[in-house]
C-alpha cells in the first residue's frame, strides 16, 4: 500500500458559492478571474461584466434542455472557468421538470425526492468536472426551531443546507467600514465574508483565507494553493 503525504498535494481545481443579496457585486466577481472564462447566465443581468468581454451562453429560454446542451459543451470545453450565474434559478428547473413528472399533489414527496436527487446529481458533476466552478445564488431567511433567524442559499426544499458540504468555498458579500479611505472612497467597502457568524453559513477549506477577503476570485484561488 503507498503513503502519501499531504505535503505533496498539487494545486487542483476549487468550486465556489457566493450567496447574497441582489446588487450586492456577486456577477461582477466573474471579472476578477484569469484564464478563459465561460458565464451560463440565467438571471438576465450580465450589463456589469459588459466591458469584460467574457463569453457566455443565456438559458434565460430553453429550460432544462438547454442547461443540459449547456453541460455537455462544457465538459468537453477548454473554458478554465465555469460561471453559474445563478443557482437559484438552476434549483428551479430542477423543481419544474420534478412537477412534470410527479404532476398529482397527492405525489409531493417523490416529487421533492426526485428533486433533491437530481439537483445534487447536477452538483456533483459540476464539482467533478475538472474545472474552476463558481455559482451565485440569492439568499432566503430561515428560522431554526428554537426562533433564531439565519441566512441559506436561495434553493428550494431542505438542499439549501444540506448542498453546502459539497462546495470547497461558501462565500456571501458583506459591506464593511473603510476607515482608511479617504473622500469618495472613505465610507464603505464591499467584501467576501468567508467563516460561519451564526446569521450567514459561510466557509472556507484553507487555512489561509481569512475572514474577510477582497472580492477577487482568482486571488483566493492563488492563496488556497500556495
Amino acid at each position: 500500500m503507498q503513503i502519501n503525504n499531504t505535503k505533496e498535494l498539487a494545486p487542483t481545481n476549487v468550486n465556489i458559492m457566493i450567496y447574497a443579496h441582489s446588487g450586492s457585486g456577486k456577477t461582477s466577481a466573474a471579472k476578477t478571474l484569469k484564464g478563459k472564462t465561460l458565464v451560463i447566465s440565467l438571471e438576465s443581468g450580465l450589463l456589469p461584466l459588459k466591458d469584460a468581454g467574457i463569453d457566455y451562453i443565456s438559458l434565460e429560454k430553453g429550460g432544462m434542455a438547454k442547461l443540459r446542451d449547456a453541460m455537455s459543451f462544457i465538459s468537453s470545453s477548454d473554458y478554465v472557468n465555469i460561471y453559474f450565474d445563478s443557482l437559484s434559478e438552476i434549483a428551479d428547473l430542477f423543481v419544474d421538470e420534478a412537477k412534470l413528472l410527479y404532476p398529482d399533489k397527492r405525489q409531493t414527496l417523490p416529487m421533492w425526492g426526485h428533486y433533491s436527487e437530481s439537483f445534487g446529481k447536477f452538483l456533483k458533476l459540476t464539482r467533478d468536472m475538472g474545472k474552476n466552478v463558481f455559482y451565485t445564488c440569492l439568499v432566503k431567511e430561515v428560522k431554526s426551531d428554537s426562533g433564531v433567524e439565519y441566512y441559506v442559499p436561495a434553493i428550494p426544499g431542505k438542499l439549501a443546507e444540506r448542498s453546502l458540504a459539497l462546495f470547497d468555498f461558501v462565500f456571501t458579500i458583506k459591506s464593511l467600514e473603510n476607515e482608511n479611505g479617504t473622500g469618495s472612497s472613505k465610507g464603505h467597502k464591499r467584501m467576501f465574508q468567508t467563516f460561519n457568524d451564526g446569521k450567514y453559513l459561510c466557509k472556507t477549506r484553507s487555512d489561509k483565507i481569512a475572514e474577510f477577503e477582497e472580492i477577487n476570485l482568482n486571488d483566493i484561488i492563488t492563496k488556497a494553493f500556495n
